[in-house]
């Protein structure tokens, strides 16, 4: 059971556990973001052809575990967002329930993969794009490279707007001006969300389209324009297509990843389906996770998810698809928002991972936002909140 289930946290409560001034709170984060580094550059080197994408998912699930079992031992820690990997035209959650659904990799895939850890229920996520290659000192061209680059650029622009003052609006704008500048869409219904504690979706979103139907009802419906503020913290995503952006979800007989809804009740009827529950409840706390780990703990779980779905007490996250023979590029950071006299964005994940070798026509130096994406010109206003420095740092081997 997770801490945030047992209490009812008041709103001074929410400030002091998302105080950003409070080094312990800034360290969980850090603490987090190096394992969730660390976790994908090991990854990263697995994504080749013939690999299998369900290996692939369970070593990084694996990996997490292994390593945030090691700080934090007093409270709670592990995966915020499962491994997933997704192929081409998937846009997310997939990460297969067992070897029956095993697919490999093959020259030319384009890949993405997303994770998150969390310390304490401090997030720190992150999202990349590579492409396999059995040839990596030829450049990959063509929609691959365009989509790769629009997403890649987008998502600097977006980090180097994102200073306090800054609207959400602006934000926006740049990333959809850089898809249209690679003839790239963003896709429907993605958003970069704040993330508080025990929070994925923390209040603010910023959505990746100026247009409206690329967003779903309720989406569009909670949707609000916002000025940053220093001192919240940001997973920036940024999911492009080379086609329209509309995507459908895939409805299979059971979704790779489910999320526990701890504010709906219902009585279960079967004991099956309690034990279920009360394993998802213990074991995964109020983050996503992989159907094939409930699995893992025991197969008649197979059974008893089934009455926990039917009346959301687990909500699924279905894998989505864009249209066949379209590419989708994505590139998510996790991003603590600093005022500009304090030196800006503070960027914890996926500051230095290596980029696919491609090669687009296309040059961004002729964009808008050539200047904002070389941080040449960006919006910020002064701010009294700061951050603080983290208390400590973590290395991996």
């Amino acid at each position: 059971m997770s801490l945030m289930e047992i209490s009812q946290p008041t709103v001074d409560r929410l400030d002091q556990d998302n105080n950003l001034s409070d080094p312990s709170v800034v360290t969980k984060y850090t603490t987090g973001a190096d394992i969730a580094n660390a976790v994908i550059k090991q990854l990263l080197p697995l994504v080749v052809v013939g690999a299998r994408i369900i290996d692939v998912c369970s070593q990084g699930d694996a990996m997490i575990l292994a390593e945030t079992s090691k700080v934090h031992k007093k409270g709670e820690r592990g995966i915020a967002r499962p491994t997933c990997l997704c192929v081409n035209n998937l846009v997310r959650n997939s990460t297969p329930v067992d070897d029956n659904e095993a697919v490999t990799l093959k020259d030319g895939d384009l890949v993405k993969i997303d994770l998150g850890v969390h310390i304490d229920g401090y997030i720190s996520a992150l999202a990349h794009t590579t492409i396999v290659t059995s040839n990596p000192s030829s450049p990959i061209s063509g929609p691959q490279a365009d989509v790769v680059c629009a997403a890649h650029y987008a998502s600097i622009a977006a980090l180097n707007l994102l200073t306090p003052g800054v609207s959400s609006e602006e934000i926006t704008q740049a990333v959809t001006g850089i898809a249209a500048h690679f003839n790239c869409t963003p896709v429907h219904s993605t958003f970069s969300r704040q993330v508080k504690r025990f929070l994925l979706n923390g209040g603010n979103s910023i959505a990746n389209s100026t247009e409206p139907e690329h967003a779903d009802a309720a989406a569009a419906e909670s949707y609000t324009p916002f000025e940053v503020e220093a001192g919240d913290a940001y997973v920036l995503d940024i999911v492009l297509s080379t086609g329209s952006g509309q995507v459908k979800d895939i409805h299979q007989q059971r979704p790779n990843v489910i999320t526990r809804d701890v504010n709906r009740f219902y009585n279960l009827k079967h004991q099956s389906s309690r034990k279920t529950l009360s394993a998802v409840a213990s074991t995964f706390s109020v983050f996503p996770f992989p159907t094939r780990s409930l699995l893992a703990l025991d197969r008649t779980h197979r059974i008893g998810v089934q009455e926990c779905l039917a009346h959301s007490l687990l909500v699924p996250e279905w894998m989505q698809i864009e249209q066949s023979g379209q590419y989708v590029a994505r590139f998510a950071m996790t991003v603590l928002v600093r005022p500009t006299s304090a030196g800006g964005p503070l960027r914890i994940t996926a500051a230095d991972l290596q980029l696919p070798y491609v090669h687009s026509e296309i040059d961004i130096g002729t964009s808008q936002y050539a200047d904002t994406i070389s941080g040449k010109k960006t919006r910020s206003t002064k701010s009294k909140k700061a951050i603080a420095a983290p208390a400590s740092s973590m290395d991996l081997s």
